[in-house]
């Protein structure tokens, strides 16, 4: 599902292959030898498309007698490397009648609320920002246009992960969005670093998957942080009270422990302590 693949070409070391030269590499028949990189090995050599790849079948070409060892030997057939660009897999969230509460452990690709609450439905959307009066921007569906619409300063009109929401819904069919994934080696900028901004009180606070590889499939998968799940102390690592997550099942707040490990999809509704001086730090997931 990654438009832009890395490649690694490896023959090896010892012998004559201490060095190799490649002097032509196709991608689908077209000449890509100067976008290939040499390690510092000489016998490694990685590459990644400068554009997107198109949706279906590709293959990485050396020609025969176009890789030469130190000893001048060269390859005596094509190698071949062949692959399939699928479409991306959307992330999703379950979705029962009434409210619920959610977050998206990565930012959608299209943020416009349309783009992410699609279904009719779903007809109201609540994203949390104490910078506002009453500390949420509020977007409810239009039942003429069937586009969602805010008539108040504070409106919301797109989705982020570092906020988190409550969605009203009509029915229980599922939130599937498509998300942007972990940064690759072919991208044109370095990884960024998220934080959500918190204020003193009750905060809602989204979870984010700051590697955002948990960005497709089923909502609910463990945050993950040097190999293990991560738990809600570590998450929210900044100095803290109360927490609760939302059960839509049994329509209640239930409490949630510092040691239990924190889930793409959820919401944690925290108090968050001030400092002395009555400020808050941000939370870096």
């Amino acid at each position: 599902s990654q438009v832009r693949p890395f490649t690694v070409i490896d023959f090896g070391a010892g012998g004559e292959a201490s060095s190799v030269t490649l002097t032509e590499v196709l991608l689908d028949g077209t000449d890509v030898t100067a976008d290939v990189v040499r390690s510092s090995n000489k016998t490694k050599f990685f590459f990644a498309p400068t554009d997107d790849l198109a949706l279906g079948d590709h293959t990485v070409t050396i020609s025969a007698t176009k890789a030469e060892d130190a000893a001048g030997n060269t390859n005596v057939a094509d190698i071949t490397l062949s692959f399939e660009v699928i479409e991306r897999n959307t992330f999703d969230i379950e979705v029962f009648g009434g409210w619920n509460a959610m977050s998206f452990p990565s930012d959608p690709i299209d943020p416009d609320l349309d783009s992410v609450f699609t279904n009719a439905g779903h007809d109201a959307v609540l994203g949390f920002d104490p910078g506002v009066p009453g500390g949420w921007r509020i977007a409810t569906r239009d039942v003429v246009s069937g586009t969602f619409t805010t008539t108040s300063t504070n409106g919301l009109t797109s989705v982020r992960s570092t906020q988190a929401y409550w969605l009203h819904s009509n029915n229980f069919e599922p939130i599937n969005a498509l998300l942007i994934g972990e940064t690759l080696p072919g991208a044109g900028s370095p990884p960024p670093i998220p934080f959500i901004m918190t204020v003193p009180g009750m905060n809602a606070i989204p979870v984010v998957d700051a590697s955002r590889k948990l960005t497709t499939g089923d909502a609910g998968k463990n945050i993950q942080r040097g190999g293990s799940g991560l738990q809600l102390g570590d998450y929210i690592s900044i100095p803290h009270g109360v927490v609760y997550i939302w059960n839509p099942e049994s329509l209640e707040f239930e409490s949630a422990l510092d040691t239990q490990i924190v889930n793409t999809g959820e919401v944690l509704f925290a108090e968050i302590i001030p400092d002395s001086s009555g400020n808050t730090n941000p939370i870096f997931p």
